[in-house]
């Protein structure tokens, strides 16, 4: 591959950084189409897949729905891509529909994930205001090792399940695409506390896309996508104990001004009292210097 990148070559290719980290080469000079172009809604969060942009630019699919994976038509989209792109103008806005359009079943249900296995499915019945049944989603992950799971609030329609979302307790983040999301807190019937993520949910995502990445995902990326997931938990732990010492600190803070309300007041009272002794005292000394003149 070195040989094949020397004297300049132009490596064109589909989220080359995952090929390029697994080849530990670092290449500078790479046309990479899954950052070329822009969904519709100007989102950069979520990078299209190959086959969904090959069908929203070129018209075709890469791959059928259980066709094997072919590299070198792979890599013949990506140049076929490229090439679409230079001839509509690099320096112009090429916008692609890279979704479907949210059905309205998808609008009727809310994405529950990272929930702790201890939290079955009679407590998340409690959880999110509204009437709703629990559909647990399998995992893709056989023998799942972070004892978390994920699971869809599916309601009547759209509006129940926006007004769930809207009217449920929580903290607004994000998730690792940009989607919205609100960190929800809850007590079990243990006395312990526990939290989950609950969000809109998605279109769903084609088979082929997800096949695709895991086709081309290895063991050193599996690593580092469970690091950056450690990192992203860390940072949310992080975020929950500051907001927590943020809540104290304003608590003392009121405390504090109510103290020195307090003493405000209390330095006013004896300002008064100090002003009557002070009209006292003149008043004896008017009185003393009148008797000595009179004496």
């Amino acid at each position: 591959m070195k040989k094949l990148l020397e004297n300049g070559a132009i490596l064109v290719g589909h989220s080359l950084h995952n090929d390029l980290r697994v080849l530990k080469i670092d290449h500078v000079i790479v046309v990479d189409t899954a950052y070329i172009f822009q969904s519709s809604d100007g989102s950069i969060h979520k990078r299209p897949s190959l086959n969904n942009l090959c069908k929203a630019v070129l018209g075709y699919e890469v791959r059928k729905d259980g066709a094997p994976h072919n590299c070198l038509d792979d890599a013949r989209a990506t140049m076929e891509l490229l090439l679409a792109r230079v001839k509509h103008g690099v320096d112009k806005d090429f916008p692609v529909q890279l979704q479907e359009p949210v059905s309205e079943s998808d609008m009727a249900r809310l994405f529950l994930h990272n929930i702790p296995t201890t939290v079955n499915s009679e407590t998340l019945d409690k959880v999110l205001p509204g009437e709703y049944t629990i559909e647990v989603k399998p995992s893709r992950k056989a023998g799942q090792r972070n004892n978390k799971y994920c699971a869809f609030a599916i309601f009547k329609n759209p509006l129940e399940a926006h007004n769930a979302y809207e009217n449920i307790q929580g903290t607004e983040l994000k998730d690792t695409n940009g989607k919205p999301q609100k960190l929800v807190k809850f007590q079990l019937d243990t006395g312990n506390t526990a939290s989950i993520f609950v969000r809109k949910a998605a279109p769903h995502e084609p088979r082929d896309s997800i096949s695709l990445k895991r086709g081309l995902q290895t063991d050193d990326e599996d690593h580092i996508s469970k690091k950056s997931k450690r990192e992203d938990d860390a940072q949310l732990n992080e975020i929950e104990s500051l907001n927590e010492r943020l809540k104290e600190s304003e608590s003392e803070t009121a405390s504090l001004r109510e103290q020195l309300k307090q003493k405000d007041l209390d330095i006013e009272a004896l300002t008064l009292q100090l002003s009557k002794k002070d009209f006292e005292i003149n008043l004896l000394n008017k009185m003393v210097a009148s008797l000595k003149k009179r004496r």
